[in-house]
């Protein structure tokens, strides 16, 4: 078990602790022992963020650490950028998510060091992003990673290796899509479901690449939340909770949130709300 502390990092075996953290006059690239996050990828390594918002890569095996924002990749990151989110990939590495200056995908190169891919509304070709606001990243059963942002959706496909990962926009689809914001996304039955900033919710078939639009309210949705029964529950801003069934996609409000607003929701094993 690995434990964020404002103290290091604590590893715990079953029978012992073992610390890491910056002592001075040492030669660790980590600059604070403030430890905001700690997400672990697919392969194992684990992805460290501090009360300063950056992020280090550690390899267990060999206990070392690399600032993600130097060395050869220093150059890509802004001096004032903020990563709000850290969330890992189905494949391997991670999804960086910035507080408006897009997003980075890192992943660990041959070498054992983090390697990054780069994606911003000034980038060309599969790494512009439509905005520089990410409300959220999803990935789907056909390994496609759609990331909703303020003004509009892209949709990823991998290409590359595991060694360079790449990507590239499944054009045809992001052009299916309405230019506006996209706020919240969930999957079921086989459909994506993305809530946007004027109070629509969408509809995705992705086998016969067909969208179905809902009209809910005149106020953001901010959280989409699927029930264990299939059906939605819908988080806006000001206006209440909607229940969608996914059978019948008519919003239905739930009068006792009427003229609330509401951030998200989620549900418990037992199905409450």
């Amino acid at each position: 078990m690995w434990f964020g502390t404002f103290d290091g990092i604590n590893r715990f075996d079953g029978h012992n602790f073992v610390v890491y953290k910056s002592r001075p006059g040492d030669r660790s690239p980590l600059k604070t022992n403030k430890i905001r996050n700690i997400i672990e990828d697919r392969k194992g390594y684990l992805w460290i963020q501090t009360s300063d918002y950056k992020i280090y890569h550690f390899d267990k095996k060999t206990e070392r650490f690399f600032a993600v924002a130097d060395s050869s990749n220093k150059r890509l990151f802004s001096p004032h950028l903020i990563i709000d989110r850290v969330v890992a990939d189905p494949v391997d590495g991670v999804w960086l998510l910035t507080k408006n200056e897009g997003m980075y995908y890192a992943y660990t190169d041959a070498y054992g060091h983090p390697g990054i891919v780069c994606f911003n509304s000034n980038k060309n070709g599969s790494a512009s992003l439509k905005g520089e606001l990410v409300n959220f990243i999803a990935f789907d059963l056909h390994d496609r990673i759609w990331v909703g942002t303020g003004r509009g959706i892209n949709c990823l496909k991998r290409t590359g290796n595991a060694s360079r990962p790449a990507f590239t926009n499944d054009v045809a689809v992001e052009s299916l899509f309405p230019a506006c914001g996209f706020t919240g996304e969930a999957m079921e039955g086989g459909c994506l479901y993305f809530g946007t900033q004027d109070g629509r919710l969408l509809r995705f078939e992705g086998i016969r690449r067909n969208i179905s639009t809902i009209h809910v309210t005149a106020a953001r949705i901010n959280s989409i939340c699927k029930s264990q029964n299939g059906a939605l529950y819908l988080s806006t801003g000001g206006k209440g909770v909607y229940y969608v069934d996914t059978v019948r996609l008519k919003p239905e409000l739930i009068p006792e949130s009427a003229d609330h607003a509401y951030l998200s929701a989620t549900e418990d094993k037992n199905g409450n709300i």
